[in-house]
């Protein structure tokens, strides 16, 4: 059998990586060279192939916790502020949410499981979130600390529930409130009508009660 320099090489190469794989190195030395070369070479693939994530990518990262932002923070103009009042009701960024929430009101309609409208909820906050460039925030004052902090992920999720259902139950009243307005508006029309009709026969009968007499004077004459 004829033997190739090449393979002998490259059988031999193999030979001494699988003993270096199996059989651990005599000292600490070689151990500590051993390692670090390893972990060079993780370093050098993980850089390569690394990638720098946008801010709105990251900012959409989980809250699990809510986050202080302190008592200097000032609400942007993307904030969705949570509390009662026409304080935070009025603010631009909650007037945006409003409005977002509406028009996603017909997906939510749609979505027949849980899940889904878990989906459509979840869509709403990370579009929220998205906005001015991945700085927009759900948060709330806190009263008693005089802080700002920010809803984690369940309370941002509970808000936009909340809001998804007073918009439900807002269109419905509207709805409602168009439909009796409709049948008041048909109900006055017809009693309008019925009106006109009565005063139209009155009118007639007075003319033909004032037309009577004269014409008897006329004939006695």
């Amino acid at each position: 059998m004829i033997s190739y320099p090449l393979k002998q090489q490259q059988q031999q190469s193999t030979q001494t990586q699988w003993s270096e794989l199996y059989f651990p190195p005599d000292s600490s030395e070689e151990a500590e060279q051993l390692d670090s070369a390893v972990s060079g070479e993780s370093n050098v693939l993980l850089s390569k192939y690394s990638i720098q994530l946008p801010s709105v990518i990251t900012s959409m990262a989980a809250r699990d916790e809510n986050v202080v932002l302190g008592r200097d923070y000032e609400p942007s103009d993307y904030d969705v502020v949570c509390g009662r009042g026409k304080g935070s009701y009025n603010r631009p960024g909650n007037l945006r949410f409003r409005q977002i929430v509406r028009d996603n009101i017909p997906t939510y309609h749609q979505a027949r499981t849980k899940y889904e409208k878990s989906t459509v909820l979840n869509n709403i906050i990370d579009y929220v979130r998205s906005s001015d460039n991945g700085s927009a925030r759900f948060i709330k004052f806190d009263t008693k600390t005089r802080e700002w902090y920010e809803l984690s992920d369940d309370q941002a999720r509970e808000k936009v529930g909340h809001t998804i259902r007073e918009s439900i139950q807002s269109i419905d009243n509207a709805k409602v409130k168009f439909a009796k307005k409709k049948v008041f508006n048909a109900k006055h029309t017809d009693l309008l009508t019925q009106q006109q009709a009565i005063f139209s026969d009155l009118a007639t009968a007075e003319t033909l009660s004032c037309s009577k007499p004269k014409t008897q004077i006329a004939r006695s004459a």
